[in-house]
């Protein structure tokens, strides 16, 4: 994380705000309080301090109170304030409360979900959104506050099950992108729907436009505000320089057949190119969401349109591509979950979405 990299924490702290950053950050670069955070929790990894343990697994409840403790600290002192909890919950590894684990140990496995342990992985994880949620309502501030839940990506498969969604984290099918977000907050009527796709990179100029800011957005932001889409719904529209969304994952990852690929959405329609192959799959995710049905031999002519579109994104900001590499060797042993896998092909850093598309009012994990 370059300092030379504008965050949400310092372009707040610009119109007066107090900032926190509490939880994983997994960026490195000096840590949050680098990076225009006052409270945080300094440079953490990414699965999570592994001593919190019952009565306080991952730190979720101490995070939670820190944070109501931030903003009880600024609600008294009339400073408004910008609060990020990024839960170690729900990585690996599994930690949670013994007495929800053995709670869930007397339910009978579902279809889908068997693991109680995983279960009350994440009831702890929604128990400490309730508890923000019951602290903001107490402070008397809920008229004017928004509050956002999201993730930043799908559960791996051997974790949990993604259906109805294709595929899970480490891969750009909708079980790897198509994560919740939900928003409570003013003007957004409750029960409310929008199925507009969207994208993480949108939230740093979502909060310039609330916070009143009338100044320009950094230079190369790819993003749109989605406040038109919070008081509006799908009436409302998001503004980027570009129309559609890609996400690009040059490398090889966890997911199933995890090689390097990348995504291009459009009007409803999502391309996939796979790097190994050269292939390119066209789905319609208004009519198949569960991308079951390969459009690009019916719809050559969208297929060519949308692949065009990606290698002309790729090449105005130079992205990374994945090179062969002359080493591979289809013989030798697989390596285990979690090692890095030397493939076909070797990439480097991801270009464009790094957040999943997710749907813009509450409630409802819709792209």
């Amino acid at each position: 994380m370059p300092e030379r990299e504008v965050t949400v924490g310092e372009l707040l702290k610009q119109r007066g705000y107090a900032t926190a950053y509490l939880g994983k950050w997994h960026l490195y670069g000096g840590g949050p309080g680098k990076h225009g955070f006052d409270l945080h929790d300094g440079e953490t990894a990414n699965g999570g301090p592994g001593l919190y343990e019952d009565p306080n697994p991952k730190d979720i409840f101490g995070m939670t109170e820190r944070g109501a403790g931030f903003m009880r600290k600024h609600v008294a002192a009339g400073t408004p304030f910008y609060l990020q909890i990024s839960h170690f919950a729900v990585h690996s590894p599994i930690l949670a409360l013994k007495e929800t684990i053995a709670a869930y140990e007397q339910r009978e496995p579902g279809k889908n979900h068997s693991a109680p342990d995983y279960a009350a992985f994440t009831q702890n994880l929604d128990t400490a959104v309730g508890m923000i949620l019951d602290e903001i309502d107490r402070l008397g501030i809920a008229n004017n506050t928004y509050v956002i839940y999201m993730s930043d990506h799908g559960a791996p498969l051997f974790l949990s099950n993604n259906v109805p969604l294709k595929q899970g984290k480490g891969t750009l099918w909708e079980g790897g992108l198509r994560v919740p977000f939900i928003v409570r907050g003013p003007g957004i009527a409750a029960n409310s729907f929008c199925d507009t796709p969207i994208a993480g990179f949108d939230l740093l100029p979502t909060f310039h436009e609330l916070s009143g800011a009338r100044t320009a957005l950094p230079e190369g932001v790819e993003g749109g505000s989605l406040a038109a889409l919070f008081s509006n719904g799908n009436a409302g529209a998001v503004k980027r320089p570009r129309e559609e969304l890609v996400f690009h994952y040059p490398h090889y990852g966890g997911g199933l057949g995890g090689g390097p690929h990348s995504a291009l959405y459009l009007d409803g329609f999502k391309l996939l190119k796979f790097y190994e192959t050269g292939a390119l799959e066209l789905y319609n995710l208004k009519e198949d969401f569960r991308e079951t049905r390969n459009l690009a031999a019916e719809m050559p002519e969208k297929t060519k349109e949308l692949h065009r579109r990606m290698l002309a994104y790729f090449e105005d900001i130079d992205a990374q591509m994945p090179k062969a590499n002359p080493d591979y060797d289809p013989d030798a042993p697989q390596p285990q979950r979690g090692q890095r896998r030397g493939g076909r092909g070797a990439g480097g850093r991801g270009a464009g979405g790094a957040g999943g598309a997710g749907g813009a009012r509450t409630p409802g994990p819709r792209q």
